[in-house]
């Protein structure tokens, strides 16, 4: 009874304090004891007084950032990793803020016994392990201890704490079980689930067609003034192609000093990287096969090829290097943290630095081409889709549109003539329901909003889809193997099932990951968001922009611009 009164007497108050379900992920991830578990260091561990950020007039303290951070970091790590992680600390408080306030706005508190009996509760406080005895019993003292010792708080902050995260629990909770979904709902998402379609087809390639004359200068010059659009989305998309400094492909040999080597290893690593080195200059050297045989980096399981490097992702240091050889020379030894290592250049691409106004011609040229290519594969399709409609068989159709060669006289399949197009194959999707990731995707087929808006409409008596269709540079002609009807006799069994998947699928796409996004790790939180933000926090404010909201950005400075990474470094 006196631990009840003594956990009542203190008094409610609205706190930024949060994200104590990082110390939920962290103990009990690894349990107490371990060093996850026992505060670990960081690089700057000094108490920080003052305002962090105001969240609509109400102060998120200084202080109540870096007991979150204790709690989050249990290594020693250096000042720049520690400032990012307040600053993303804090954009989860302020984060927790905001719903606080729209929680109590709501109307929504916690009272003294129902906070109570939250902190004691095994099954909904997840720092309940930390507070029990040997039989798993609530133990006042332990939780006193714990709360000092391991959380490095008071029983007054505690409760604080835990009040905030019970409310913003409590109203997560309630949002959640306003998403409802109607019967009409449940019935079309599982008719989508049931119907399912088989097609069979054949897909004609660009790449595929018979071989097309190169356009002339004249022609691709007409084909770029007559397809404006064409011509700069190409540019846009393939910029690097016309916009780039000189690139050089290398392989490379390397021998590594033994870690903790002293000058003698240092010493027989040099000389065996120039024995190497001479092997690969003399005459009639095999530079990839002596590469994966007695080169000591990761490269050696690709013949030594590192691929095309460049000033932007390769150091200055090394690509100064690269950049003085020509193609097929091999540089000399050079001494490097990573070891004695030398490269020989394979193929030299120059810099490019050509204008929209200057490429505008070349892409024309390759423009033109390219739906020249098209065109005789369109009309290949055609020409298929004419003899299918009139024999009703695809495979009648192939057989008659591009019968096999004739037999050598030896019974041997005639030479494939490189002109001649490549043969066609009738194959199968296999059966596929409505209810797919994307709509307009067909499995095997490709992306074709077309032949997904005539799905619907293929029957037993109409199973030809009567015109050639566009998918990812290809050409098909696709019939109607089998299509299965959604059997109503099964629906009351499934309802149930469909209409929780259903409704877990709307609560995702408004409430996301909310408790790894509110109460978990901050980098976990940020990689999250990189990938998804739901619509519950796409409704917050933005801290950096809104009025309503203050950061102490001298104190918790924004993250600087990115730099451009250096693939090579990351690699040695």
């Amino acid at each position: 009874m006196a631990m009840l009164t003594d956990l009542r007497q203190k008094s409610q108050s609205f706190i930024i304090y949060i994200l104590f379900g990082i110390l939920i992920v962290v103990f009990v991830s690894f349990g107490p004891g371990t060093e996850g578990c026992g505060g670990g260091r960081v690089a700057s561990t000094q108490l920080r007084v003052g305002w962090a950020a105001e969240v609509n007039g109400e102060e998120i303290d200084q202080r109540e950032v870096e007991a979150v951070l204790r709690r989050q970091v249990s290594d020693i790590r250096d000042d720049a990793e520690v400032a990012t992680l307040r600053r993303q600390v804090l954009m989860q408080l302020i984060d927790l803020a905001q719903l606080e306030q729209r929680a109590r706005a709501s109307g929504l508190a916690v009272s003294d016994d129902e906070l109570n009996d939250y902190i004691m509760d095994k099954e909904r406080n997840p720092d309940f392990p930390f507070f029990a005895d040997r039989d798993g019993k609530f133990d006042y003292k332990q939780y006193t201890a714990q709360v000092q010792q391991n959380f490095g708080t008071n029983i007054a902050t505690y409760r604080k704490l835990k009040e905030q995260e019970l409310v913003v629990r409590n109203y997560l909770a309630f949002l959640e079980g306003q998403v409802k979904v109607s019967e009409p709902e449940v019935r079309e998402a599982w008719e989508r689930a049931e119907r399912k379609w088989n097609l069979e087809y054949v897909a004609v390639p660009a790449e595929a067609a018979a071989q097309v004359p190169e356009p002339t200068a004249e022609e691709g010059a007409a084909f770029a003034a007559a397809n404006a659009d064409k011509v700069k989305a190409y540019y846009d998309e393939h910029k690097k192609e016309f916009d780039r400094g000189k690139e050089v492909h290398i392989r490379r040999i390397l021998v590594k000093v033994p870690e903790g080597g002293d000058a003698a290893a240092k010493d027989a690593a040099k000389k065996k990287a120039e024995a190497l080195l001479a092997e690969a200059r003399a005459p009639g050297a095999d530079f990839a096969k002596l590469a994966r045989e007695k080169s000591e980096d990761y490269y050696k399981d690709y013949d030594g090829d590192m691929g095309w490097q460049a000033a932007d992702n390769t150091n200055e240091h090394d690509f100064a290097i690269y950049d003085k050889l020509a193609q097929g020379q091999i540089s000399d030894v050079v001494d490097a943290p990573i070891g004695f290592w030398f490269v020989k250049v394979e193929e030299i691409r120059p810099a490019v630095k050509k204008s929209l106004d200057e490429a505008r011609d070349e892409i024309g040229r390759l423009l033109a081409r390219e739906e020249a290519r098209k065109k005789v594969a369109r009309g290949r399709a055609e020409a298929l889709l004419a003899k299918a409609q009139e024999t009703g068989s695809l495979q009648a159709a192939v057989a008659a549109v591009a019968p096999a060669a004739p037999p050598t006289e030896g019974g041997e399949a005639a030479p494939a003539d490189p002109a001649a197009p490549t043969a066609l194959e009738v194959r199968e999707t296999g059966l596929f329901s409505a209810d797919r990731p994307a709509w307009d995707r067909i499995p095997g087929i490709g992306e074709s909003k077309e032949l997904a808006k005539r799905l619907p409409d293929l029957t037993a008596e109409k199973a030809l889809v009567d015109t050639v269709v566009e998918a990812d540079d290809k050409f098909v002609v696709a019939r109607l193997k089998e299509r299965v009807e959604p059997d109503a006799s099964q629906f009351a069994g499934q309802k149930t099932e469909v209409e929780d998947r259903l409704r877990r699928f709307r609560q995702m796409q408004l409430f996301g990951s909310w408790e790894i996004l509110l109460f978990g790790p901050a980098q976990q939180r940020d990689l999250f968001l990189k990938f998804s933000r739901p619509a519950l926090l796409a409704s917050l404010a933005d801290p950096t922009k809104d009025a309503n909201i203050r950061i102490n950005d001298e104190a918790f400075p924004p993250p600087a611009p990115a730099k451009p990474a250096d693939s090579q470094a990351a690699l040695k």
